[in-house]
């Protein structure tokens, strides 16, 4: 005590010592409570530095939580390891993170299990696993299901069944799971198993579209058909729920799958990309072959489909609407990428008619390619047959939504949706512009062989709104020659306000053939239209003619003398054709 007070007397006599003194106490205490350094940090410092690395194991081993081996793994330095001895690092660190997240999940409190669960989904699969290409959170679907099932409480089987969505899991690991939750009388958890099928297949589809990017997980074609084949059945499980919510849920499903699949599927080459149309066909007949087990599975839930598509959920219905849109667009670019030079599906160009594509798919043209029969399976088509009648009668349902989805899905199985022509030929009298576009761009992808629709789309021709007048013109083109009767409305459209209509009208009139001849006079004066565009297409549609032009020479002559050397080209060579023969 007698020190103390010694020790306090000089100080007071010294206040320069005595401040130092606090201040060194201070720094001490200060010192003293400050957290330990960022072991994740030191990490990623030693790996920005250049190879070799020789404390790394020891920086690695430093990590104490889960958390920090998780942000660790996920340090974007780790992309110049791959290979070397870093490579052994990181892939330890991975076993390790699965080995402390398998335990947390299986013998952790209630609160480390949804964290770990909400870690796995936050993952996802955006890191790498050496020993798993799904990524290493997928390593953990196994755990992530048995609590699905077996969870001790409704939050832990929900937000298991929501991580195990995300994660990218091996689908014969994942779906009987999920399956097993769909059938629980706990609305909340059979609302977490549909929305845990959605995001399997969201996922599959944005790896998908990332699959040209380094760090992308791949998704090959054969796990989408393995996906798809385990999946349909459940989502018809889903989509004969008692709640509208968890049927939602899964029509969006299967408006994912549908996505997936024609994602599958490659457009047609065209212009400079194309190949050889033997090795194309070789291609793709190879892409149907791999898919064929999906689009077996699709055929053998047509019954479900069709049935969706009288459900009392508007939303419903219009998510199985796209699910077939999908299915007949991925069907389309099956059948046309077997016409050498075909369009790709749904494109398409006034003035360029397009040929039809051929019935039974690639795998007929290559039976016909061998002298073998041509009867090959059609299940995409088989898949819809049952709906297609629904589809027809909702083109005039009340429902301005349900009548549009109901056309587009039409219009992607073009002539094999033909007994939908009288429907669709009164939707082009709709009151929605819309629809009335929809029903002009599927009229034109039917058979021409049936030109009932004509005389509705010559109507569409003076339609109020533009993109469906240009609809009407381009749905003509494609019926060429039988779109005869077409021609005086054609003939009025040249004298139309806007000259992209001009221009298509005219273009339509070239490819319907010597039946448009009493459209001469009219493509005559259009080579004094005030726009160059319009006068050159009217000079080559006049080429067309020949001879049977003739009456239009002296406006050609007279168009020698255009200000623009295209048209003066094009007139050039009309007269020519118009003129042959004589000297």
């Amino acid at each position: 005590m007698r020190l103390v007070h010694s020790i306090l007397n000089r100080l007071v006599r010294r206040p320069g010592v005595a401040v130092l003194a606090v201040m060194l106490c201070c720094a001490q205490f200060g010192l003293a409570d400050r957290f330990p350094p960022d072991p994740v940090e030191a990490l990623r410092q030693m790996l920005k530095a250049p190879p070799p690395h020789p404390d790394l194991a020891q920086r690695a081993e430093a990590l104490r939580s889960l958390a920090e081996i998780r942000r660790a793994l996920a340090l974007q330095e780790w992309r110049s390891a791959v290979g070397g001895s870093d490579e052994q690092i990181y892939a330890a660190l991975a076993e390790r993170f699965k080995k402390e997240a398998r335990r947390s999940l299986t013998t952790g409190s209630t609160a480390v299990r949804l964290a770990v669960m909400d870690m796995l989904a936050e993952i996802g699969s955006s890191l790498r696993d050496p020993q798993n290409p799904n990524g290493l959170a997928s390593s953990l679907a196994p755990e992530l299901a048995n609590l699905v099932k077996n969870g001790e409480t409704p939050h832990i089987r929900e937000q298991a069944a929501r991580a195990l969505g995300l994660v990218f899991p091996d689908p014969n690991v994942a779906l009987p799971a999920l399956l097993h939750l769909l059938a629980s009388p706990n609305f909340p958890e059979r609302l977490a198993a549909g929305t845990a099928l959605g995001n399997m297949l969201r996922v599959t589809n944005q790896l998908s579209s990332k699959a040209g990017e380094v760090e992308a997980v791949r998704v090959p074609r054969d796990y989408v058909v393995q996906l798809g084949k385990a999946i349909l059945p459940v989502i018809a499980v889903g989509l004969s729920n008692p709640d509208p919510e968890v049927r939602r849920l899964a029509a969006g499903a299967a408006e994912q799958l549908g996505s997936a699949l024609d994602t599958q599927v490659p457009q047609p080459r065209i212009g400079e990309e194309a190949i050889d149309p033997l090795a194309e066909r070789k291609e793709l007949g190879s892409v149907q072959h791999d898919l064929m087990p999906l689009l077996e599975a699709f055929s053998q839930q047509k019954a479900v489909l069709a049935k969706a598509l009288q459900d009392d959920d508007l939303q419903v219905r219009l998510l199985v609407q796209r699910t077939l849109e999908s299915l007949g667009n991925a069907r389309l670019k099956l059948l046309r990428i077997a016409t050498p030079n075909a369009a790709p599906a749904g494109a398409s160009e006034p003035g360029k008619a397009q040929n039809a594509p051929p019935e039974g798919g690639l795998l007929a043209v290559a039976a016909q390619n061998q002298g073998q029969p041509t009867s090959a399976p059609d299940p995409l088509l088989r898949a819809a047959q049952a709906a297609l009648p629904r589809l027809a009668a909702d083109v005039t349902n009340p429902d301005v939504q349900i009548r549009l989805g109901a056309v587009e899905a039409l219009e992607s199985f073009g002539s094999a949706a033909a007994p939908a022509v009288p429907a669709l030929i009164d939707a082009t009298g709709d009151p929605n512009s819309f629809v009335r576009w929809a029903a002009g761009r599927t009229l034109g992808k039917m058979n021409p062989a049936e030109p009932t629709a004509v005389p509705a789309l010559a109507r569409l021709l003076f339609d109020r709104d533009f993109d469906v007048r240009l609809a009407a013109c381009t749905a003509l083109d494609r019926y060429g020659p039988a779109a005869k009767d077409a021609v005086p409305a054609l003939i009025r459209a040249i004298r139309a306000s806007d000259p992209d209509i001009r221009i298509a009208a005219m273009r339509t009139l070239g490819g319907i053939g010597t039946d448009a001849q009493p459209a001469i006079p009219a493509l005559a004066a259009a080579l004094s239209d005030r726009d160059e565009r319009v006068r050159q297409t009217a000079a080559d549609i006049l080429a067309k003619f020949g001879p049977q032009a003739q009456s239009a020479a002296p406006a050609l002559r007279k168009a020698l003398d255009d200000p623009d050397a295209d048209v003066r080209r094009a007139a050039s060579d009309a007269l020519l054709s118009v003129l042959q023969g004589e000297k």
